[in-house]
């Protein structure tokens, strides 16, 4: 009878005891540095690390996989790093905490843990992959998917939130704007003596997008990235080159960029010659290899081309579900005369 008694409360004390650890040892953590406190910590979190050892909050799903890394940092600072990435991580991975990250839309939602075990100590951050096909993406439906990631208990959690980037379904990335230079400026730099001109514009549907357009001494040249230009993330094209194969000579010469726009389904250049528009292409167009096409816009006949100059594209961004199905044949000059894309109204002032 003793025995049954004396059972249960020491099972009861080891569990308070625990307990008690796991928040003086949470409040360790919170307080290493100095007067540091758990408001002074934060959640970095990234698939890609930079080569400055820093994570932008981005998260990354190619064709196969995400991998999220996550680490706790200290916002005071610290002049060695070592504290921030290391010592933060490593305590709350020995009292049993480890990251917590929770996808989800308006339809889905999904809860993965980090093993115990991913914590890289060397490097100071967990890490964990996650295969594509657990994750609710899908190829011809960019439909947004937001991430938190949290870790510890109570009121002493820390959180982060973010937005999931699907290369694949992305509605601007793997888009042939022109002809293929390379990941990096370096590419480009050897051949440019001066940028002339420069416009950065997004996509309606994928706000983390960035489309960076160059006007060069004689090229028009577009960057695609999304992660502050970072090579890994970042692919540039000669629309100047494209262009001259799809027309003639007397259409590509000489050509400088004015304006852009970019619409749920279409881009729009305004250039000192023409107007040139150009349909994206779906992902199973892209996945077949189909060749982006920039066409000629019909404009007023009271417009000169000496007046392309002073002119402006003007469009109002929504993002809008678009009217084309299935594959994307490529759209010709004869085509574009019937049908002027949605947006195209973006008004020309």
């Amino acid at each position: 009878m003793e025995d049954s008694v004396i059972f249960p409360n020491m099972v009861s004390l080891i569990v308070l005891f625990l307990s008690i650890y796991t928040i003086v040892e949470f409040q360790l953590v919170c307080c290493y540095s100095g007067s540091t406190t758990s408001s002074d910590l934060k959640i970095e979190v990234a698939s890609h690390i930079t080569a400055d050892s820093q994570l932008s909050g981005k998260l990354y799903v190619d064709d196969k996989t995400m991998t999220v890394r996550c680490r706790v940092t200290n916002n005071q600072g610290d002049p060695s790093g070592f504290l921030d990435h290391h010592i933060f991580g490593k305590t709350l991975t020995s009292i049993g905490h480890a990251p917590v990250l929770v996808l989800y839309n308006d339809t889905w939602k999904e809860t993965f843990s980090f093993p115990l075990g991913s914590w890289d100590n060397s490097e100071g951050y967990w890490e964990m992959t996650i295969p594509r096909k657990d994750l609710c993406v899908t190829d011809e439906v960019h439909k947004q998917i937001l991430a938190e990631i949290s870790v510890g208990r109570g009121l002493e959690k820390l959180s982060f939130q973010t937005v999931i980037i699907d290369l694949h379904s992305d509605p601007l990335w793997n888009q042939q704007f022109g002809t293929y230079l390379g990941p990096s400026l370096e590419d480009i730099r050897k051949d440019v003596t001066s940028v002339n001109k420069q416009d950065v514009v997004q996509h309606p549907c994928a706000p983390d997008t960035v489309l960076l357009l160059l006007q060069l001494d004689t090229d028009i040249v577009v960057g695609i990235s999304h992660d502050m230009f970072i090579p890994v993330y970042t692919s540039w094209y000669n629309v100047t080159d494209l262009i001259c194969k799809q027309h003639s000579n007397a259409v590509c010469k000489d050509l400088t960029m004015v304006d852009i726009k970019v619409t749920t389904e279409f881009v729009l250049l305004l250039t000192t010659k023409e107007l040139f528009v150009g349909e994206l292409l779906s992902v199973e167009s892209r996945k077949q290899n189909k060749q982006f096409h920039w066409v000629l816009a019909t404009l007023p006949n009271e417009l000169h081309s000496s007046d392309y100059m002073d002119l402006e594209l003007e469009y109002t961004s929504i993002c809008t579900s678009p009217t084309h199905a299935g594959d994307v044949q490529g759209v010709t000059e004869e085509s574009q005369e019937k049908q002027q894309p949605n947006g195209l109204s973006a008004a020309i002032k």
